[in-house]
């Protein structure tokens, strides 16, 4: 067994809210810089970008595990994430989420581009609809719809005033996630006390679902500032499962 450093939750620039610098070509040198061992690329509502993260990290970043995810946007706006062994399975659910929103006018008065690249880092496409909008799914059937996959089933950010599954619902339902996302505000608390402040409220985390933290970077000076330690047997999709589920160290780095 050995220690593993892991961010799980990164977008790149198909997220209207990231900067224009969160492509592989940036994203990976800084991940090895920082010493991060795993991380995902969890876009909104899509997936179109995880091939080409996936692609040039095979040929310049081999040491570098890269896991495919997409954070959902639920009909309740809450914020969940899906990571996936396979880049077929994280597409086909990318696309029946993609294809689940309803049709609008983005707004491009504040948000940019969300822009489809190739491996190079070339813009390949850009993707009209707008993405940070809700999906079609309702929290309990955009769950279900990941379980049908190989899938790790996480709710993001639950200790933010919005899009969070406690902002939106009031409390964490039960059996409903395999982990809970931390940010990195609330880290200290909880590795003391094991509970975190919503709203003047004091929310007690559950005994029986693993706790990451992430960076959820929409930037690349956000990238390591907070990791998540997993003991794993191996660097690979399974290992980071079981690693999960064990003991995670929550850790904050020093902001640059």
């Amino acid at each position: 067994m050995h220690n593993i450093r892991a961010d799980l939750h990164i977008h790149s620039v198909l997220s209207s809210c990231a900067d224009r610098m969160m492509t592989p070509q940036n994203i990976y040198p800084r991940l090895f810089e920082k010493g991060i061992n795993v991380f995902a690329i969890c876009d909104h509502n899509s997936t179109k970008n995880v091939k080409s993260f996936f692609e040039f990290g095979q040929k310049w970043f081999p040491q570098i595990l890269f896991l495919p995810g997409i954070e959902i946007t639920t009909e309740e706006e809450v914020h969940i994430i899906g990571i996936f062994e396979s880049i077929d399975d994280a597409n086909q659910v990318g696309e029946l989420i993609q294809n689940s929103i309803k049709k609008g006018v983005k707004n491009t008065s504040f948000l940019e581009p969300q822009l489809v690249l190739d491996m190079e880092g070339n813009i390949f496409k850009e993707e009209i609809k707008p993405l940070y909008f809700s999906s079609g799914l309702d929290l309990e059937s955009a769950v279900s719809l990941l379980r049908r996959y190989n899938t790790i089933v996480i709710a993001s950010h639950i200790d933010r005033p919005s899009f969070s599954v406690t902002s939106q619902l009031g409390f964490i339902p039960d059996k409903l996630f395999d982990v809970l996302e931390i940010s990195p505000i609330s880290v200290k608390r909880v590795n003391e006390n094991k509970e975190f402040i919503l709203r003047n409220i004091i929310y007690s985390l559950p005994d029986d679902i693993p706790v990451i933290t992430s960076s959820d970077a929409h930037s690349l000076d956000e990238i390591g500032h907070v990791q998540t330690i997993l003991s794993v047997d191996s660097l690979s999709f399974e290992s980071i499962k079981v690693g999960i589920k064990q003991k995670a160290i929550l850790e904050v780095v020093e902001f640059d």
